[in-house]
């Protein structure tokens, strides 16, 4: 490897890495799907940001992307408030290294990285 980083990924990178792949994943799927969507991300001006926004049927569905195996209600906060600025946007996602879906909040619900697809049959 290049500067002997050796073959290992160092931890520091896997959430920036995890987030690139679940996006790649969600155009991936997208274009399976005969409906047409679009992938944006989204950021306001108080610096609050969801790393993917799915646009379907003039629908938003937003995704944030945790390297974590616990998420909890503050990995959703950020969701949250999209989903309190957008009415066209009722549930959101954490995508994350959960083995099944757990509910963190009545509108958002922490998947694991299999599930996926369930985001795009809304």
């Amino acid at each position: 490897m290049a500067a002997g980083e050796g073959l290992d990924i160092p931890e520091k990178y896997m959430g920036d890495l995890f987030e690139q792949w679940v996006g790649l994943e969600l155009l991936r799927e997208m274009r399976t799907k005969p409906i047409k969507s679009s992938l944006m991300f989204w950021r306001d001006q108080s610096g609050a940001k969801v790393d993917w926004i799915v646009e379907k049927q003039n629908r938003y569905i937003p995704v944030e992307v945790k390297w974590t195996k616990n998420p909890s209600v503050k990995d959703a906060r950020h969701i949250l408030t999209f989903l309190d600025e957008y009415e066209n946007s009722s549930k959101g996602y954490v995508v994350c290294r959960v083995s099944r879906a757990q509910k963190l909040t009545d509108r958002v619900t922490a998947i694991p990285w299999t599930d996926i697809p369930i985001i795009l049959e809304e």
